[in-house]
């Protein structure tokens, strides 16, 4: 009987677990969702959008001045940098 009553009590845990973790461990950074929108910083401004822009842009999520020495490489105005590495990284 014991072995049983711990089985079960062992698969609830799990079935927990289960529930808490799955969530959590598939939500995405909220931060990422941001990218898109230093893009449109980008895009706007009529420079053209390509695989460096969004590595610059993803870069901005974390370190905004890395993302604009990035973005100065490529030959963006520092006030265009600027305003979309803050997007990027929230920071408005």
């Amino acid at each position: 009987m014991k072995s049983l009553k711990a089985k079960r009590v062992l698969v609830a845990a799990s079935m927990v677990m289960g529930v808490v973790a799955v969530p959590i461990a598939t939500a995405a950074p909220a931060s990422a969702s941001l990218v898109p929108f230093c893009v449109d910083v980008i895009q706007d401004a009529g420079y053209k959008v390509g695989p460096k822009v969004r590595h610059a842009c993803q870069t901005g999520v974390k370190n905004q001045k890395a993302c604009e020495k990035e973005f100065k490489a490529i030959g963006v105005n520092s006030k265009t940098a600027n305003r979309a590495c803050r997007v990027a990284g929230k920071r408005p």
